[in-house]
């Protein structure tokens, strides 16, 4: 696994230049935001991992991908990538919370799951420890389509 795993920090700095950052016009104070997506010229391995990870159309789910791949990417060879996944926190600010927990209904259910396990002493802190639990789900699934690429591809001996 320790090849494979060096293998994915590779693929994840491959698969994470394949995806840029754009900006659009937006109802906020700096009447514009950020967003990610891939490039039209992006590998079709990169599109199917977006695809796994369930990210078509979810500006949230893109910047969890970017995330985790840049974390992949720029983990040292002594982590075990599995291990990184727990130093995913929830976003800082409560608006952005917010804007993530309305995003989409599905979301409620992360929700509900914090709750049911005590995860948090507020309504925010079970918001954040939602939004955790989604980004862990998609740091997972960008994981296992590393590893699943690098063992598929063939070595460059």
């Amino acid at each position: 696994m320790e090849e494979q795993d060096k293998q994915a920090r590779v693929l994840a700095r491959e698969a994470a230049a394949a995806i840029n950052l754009k900006t659009r016009a937006a109802e906020s104070i700096t009447g514009e935001e950020t967003y990610y997506v891939l490039r039209d010229d992006a590998p079709a391995w990169v599109r199917e991992l977006v695809r796994e990870a369930n990210a078509e159309g979810d500006d949230y789910r893109y910047e969890y991908i970017y995330d985790a791949l840049e974390a992949l990417a720029d983990a040292t060879d002594d982590p075990d990538l599995d291990d990184l996944s727990w130093y995913i926190g929830p976003d800082a600010y409560h608006g952005r919370l917010l804007r993530w927990l309305g995003s989409d209904p599905a979301r409620i259910q992360y929700v509900d799951d914090a709750i049911k396990e005590g995860r948090g002493d507020s309504v925010m802190d079970d918001i954040g420890a939602g939004q955790v639990a989604e980004k862990r789900g998609v740091f997972d699934s960008v994981l296992q389509s590393l590893r699943a690429r690098a063992k598929s591809e063939p070595k460059n001996e």
